[in-house]
């Protein structure tokens, strides 16, 4: 509550300022503010789903997708108005519409238990994890700083491409919807699944350019991002200790935005160079985290072995 207060605080600071140091000063502010209160949310949500039937984190985490498209559309709906000022406004009563949000969350809620008979995982093995995750989020990079520009420079209809990017958020969605009939893949598995699903996804962006190939190829969100949040998350919930929860989800954050931040620099200047063909270095963060997922597996067996 505190953090969603003061991004609002932020948000209406940065409504009233113009200079280009305080608004530099400022959104440095907002990102501290702002950024812990997603990974803080996935802590709440993993510890109320592991009371709760199989698959409970996944149906609750998409709405978070839904509200991101909703978002998205109101968020276009204003920026063709030309008016900044609603704009801010607007977000600034969003992060005062999730302090009330946050007033539903039960202080005290049901005891909590391990999912697993495994013995919780140590920094050991959580380090390697987070090293795979944060792979397989940077290897988003060209997409994510480069897709819209890409596309538009194909030829594809600026309300074509909000469809692709909604598109991908529908597929993830459905992943998460439907997380409850895969619930007992464990989270190396998924992962692999997530890696496998980048090695066929970035490929595809860096030959394809016709709207209607290019849908196909957004339906890998679904693995490239659902799969693989599934995947941190069920490891979360299955081997991390229930009071280190939301400790460990704000490192999966932290690494997995630091990642994204450090590909994007290398995407700026692949795409530079050669273009769509940047996405085939893509594929590289893809293979390195599929052996990171391997590795996991392996390494959650022997750990389990050695307790038995």
């Amino acid at each position: 509550m505190l953090l969603a207060l003061i991004t609002a605080s932020l948000y209406v600071a940065l409504w009233s300022t113009s200079g280009w140091l305080t608004t530099i000063v400022l959104a440095l502010a907002l990102g501290a503010a702002y950024g812990p209160i997603i990974s803080l949310l996935d802590g709440v949500a993993v510890r109320v789903s592991a009371g709760q039937a199989s698959g409970s984190y996944g149906r609750i985490r998409r709405w978070g997708s839904v509200a991101f498209i909703l978002a998205s559309l109101l968020g276009g709906a204003l920026l063709e108005t030309g008016n900044q000022d609603i704009i801010i406004i607007t977000l600034a009563f969003s992060a005062l519409a999730l302090v009330l949000a946050l007033f539903l969350i039960p202080e005290n809620g049901p005891p909590i238990k391990q999912q697993s008979s495994a013995k919780p995982a140590a920094w050991s093995e959580i380090i390697p994890v987070l090293a795979t995750t944060s792979l397989l989020h940077g290897s988003h990079a060209m997409l994510y700083g480069f897709g819209s520009t890409q596309w538009q420079s194909d030829g594809v209809a600026e309300s074509t491409i909000g469809w692709l990017w909604t598109f991908g958020v529908f597929a993830e969605i459905l992943v998460f919807s439907f997380s409850h009939r895969i619930a007992h893949w464990n989270s190396s598995r998924l992962l692999i699944v997530a890696s496998v699903g980048g090695l066929i996804r970035w490929p595809l962006l860096a030959l394809l350019s016709a709207p209607v190939l290019l849908f196909s190829a957004q339906i890998l969100h679904a693995l490239t991002f659902g799969a693989l949040h599934l995947g941190a998350m069920t490891y979360i919930q299955n081997r991390v200790r229930p009071a280190a929860t939301s400790t460990v989800t704000a490192y999966y954050s932290a690494s997995s935005g630091m990642a994204i931040g450090l590909s994007l620099l290398l995407a700026g200047v692949l795409n530079t160079h050669i273009g769509r063909n940047a996405y085939f270095a893509m594929c590289v963060f893809s293979a390195l985290g599929f052996l990171g997922a391997l590795y996991c597996g392996a390494r959650a067996r022997d750990l389990d072995a050695a307790a038995d």
